[in-house]
């Protein structure tokens, strides 16, 4: 008998472990959705225009075609 609850614990355990693992890919899912987008809409702009981007609690001014490069 307590081998039995000592198994259901770990399938407990492990159900708990999926659930987060599942959650954290999805989340990766939609944040490289998310870049790709960004990303196109990025390579739509003029190579030479310059725009702002968050570094931290910053806000850098540059152009986009070295921002493009650097990534």
């Amino acid at each position: 008998m307590q081998a039995f609850q000592e198994l259901q614990t770990k399938m407990v355990s492990t159900t708990q472990q999926l659930k987060i693992a599942d959650f954290q890919i999805e989340q990766l899912k939609r944040q490289i959705n998310h870049a790709k987008l960004v990303e196109k809409e990025i390579d739509r702009l003029p190579k030479d225009i310059r725009t702002y981007e968050g570094v931290g609690r910053m806000q850098v001014f540059g152009l986009v075609y070295r921002r493009v490069m650097l990534v």
